[in-house]
């Protein structure tokens, strides 16, 4: 869902400038509704695109993160993939849903240098018996480590480069129905670069410093085909702007072409640092530092041709997702994570706080003008060992509080215009010439203004055995 948040190798899986969404969504292929079982706008990240195979790792934080994570309200996921020297590793999968192939190798260049490859490929079916709708992925990844020595520190580089290919494809069965030419196609590439850096200090206040950069460039085409048949004379406005304006008669059949051209650039940039101090016997581990998150759909947007439309009772016009203002968002964090052990037991205090903000928003949105603060803290008592049947119990009660907040995406914060049409004349003749059709349109701005951050507190008491 959209307020979980999903993060891999430490970069974040952005998917604030996903506008990928049909501009006739009621498109139907065979007996389903495509074009909104498929969407996963607003709704999060699609999880097809992950490919499983180069996982080493996944950390689920159900209950309340550190202040360092943000923009989410559900939960976050933490995935690492492999890394370091490794044998070949291949796997085949074939059964009556999928076909999936994958090949793997980690090299070891040198004792500080290690690089990662692999490929992955799926074709999925939904329904096995259902060759015309398919959904086929294929991604690539190479990914470099090196460790460094600068001076008496220690230095860790990671260059992730990535490319995914995801392609959601369904068509009418030529052996059933008339709408033979109905066809739905969802393509999407990404190509993403990231650069780690962990500089770990050996004299100093902080011992730890990391910069994570990441930069995704996605390019997505949506394409449907759609036979459109109208019962009879049907007319239609082709109006953009508001006021008096004249009509058009289409043709009785006629096929329609829809695209939506998405051009999403997300790029996440996060700064921390670590210090590590100790009052008598309680240690204090320090984490301050900031993020900035930026996003923005360079895509044409919505594309069609206004005379023929895929219905005519549509009240929305074309629209560019360039013009669009970009997504940008700034946060400030520290926290403090307090140990003290007993002989046989132990307390630990987390404290900390997350200041954010939406730049570059419009002045007349209130969302521009908020400064939202997250505190969070958790409290954990580590109760002795005790023996059962000779075996060791352990025993943590868990104490938490936190807020939360999801900042909306482009698409909730400027979704498109309405166009309102009333018929003022209607003439109708067999002679093209002498039709005539004339409206009254009014476009209405359906943007809430007053749009704020989706927030959830969260009061946790756990016990784990």
């Amino acid at each position: 869902s959209l307020g979980v948040q999903f993060m891999m190798d430490g970069n974040l899986m952005n998917s604030a400038a996903d506008m990928q969404v049909s501009s006739y969504s009621s498109h139907m292929v065979g007996s389903t509704n495509t074009v909104t079982s498929r969407n996963t706008t607003t709704t999060g990240v699609d999880m097809r695109t992950i490919s499983t195979n180069d996982i080493d790792n996944v950390e689920i934080i159900r209950g309340i993160p550190t202040a360092s994570y943000g923009d989410l309200t559900s939960g976050l996921v933490l995935i690492n993939r492999k890394s370091g020297e490794t044998q070949w590793q291949s796997r085949l999968k074939i059964d009556g849903f999928s076909k999936m192939y994958y090949l793997a190798k980690g090299f070891k260049v040198s004792d500080k240098w290690d690089i990662n490859a692999s490929i992955d490929y799926l074709d999925a079916k939904a329904d096995p018996r259902n060759t015309n709708e398919n959904y086929q992925r294929f991604s690539g990844s190479v990914r470099s480590t090196a460790r460094l020595n600068i001076g008496s520190n220690h230095l860790k580089w990671q260059t992730n480069l990535d490319y995914n290919f995801s392609l959601d494809n369904e068509t009418v069965d030529p052996d059933s129905g008339y709408a033979k030419v109905d066809a739905y196609q969802n393509k999407k590439q990404y190509v993403s670069i990231a650069n780690n850096f962990d500089l770990k200090i050996k004299n100093g206040f902080f011992n730890r410093l990391q910069l994570n950069t990441f930069i995704k460039q996605g390019y997505e085409d949506l394409k449907q085909t759609k036979l459109t048949q109208l019962s009879g004379p049907t007319a239609i406005s082709i109006a953009t702007e508001e006021g008096v304006n004249d009509g058009y008669f289409p043709e009785l059949t006629y096929i329609s072409y829809l695209k939506t051209e998405g051009r999403p650039l997300d790029m996440s940039y996060k700064l921390t640092a670590d210090a590590l101090k100790f009052t008598g016997n309680i240690s204090h581990n320090i984490e301050t530092g900031l993020d900035f998150r930026y996003s923005k759909n360079n895509g044409r947007g919505q594309m069609y041709d206004v005379l023929k439309p895929p219905s005519p009772t549509m009240a929305i016009r074309p629209r560019a997702y360039n013009d669009v203002p970009a997504y940008q968002n700034m946060a400030f964090f520290v926290g403090d994570k307090m140990q003290y052990d007993f002989e046989t037991h132990g307390l630990m205090l987390y404290a900390g706080a997350r200041i954010s903000k939406m730049l570059g928003m419009p002045n007349t949105y209130v969302l521009g003008k908020k400064i939202y603060a997250e505190p969070r803290v958790n409290l954990q008592w580590n109760a002795p060992v005790i023996q059962i049947a000779g075996k060791d119990l352990k025993t943590d009660v868990t104490l938490g509080y936190g807020t939360l907040y999801k900042q909306p995406t482009l698409m909730m914060l400027y979704p498109n215009l309405i166009y309102k049409n009333f018929q003022q004349l209607n003439f109708y003749h067999n002679n093209p010439d002498l039709q005539y059709v004339n409206y009254r349109t009014y476009v209405i701005d359906v943007t809430n203004y007053d749009l704020v951050a989706a927030k959830n507190v969260k009061k946790e008491i756990r016990l784990d055995l």
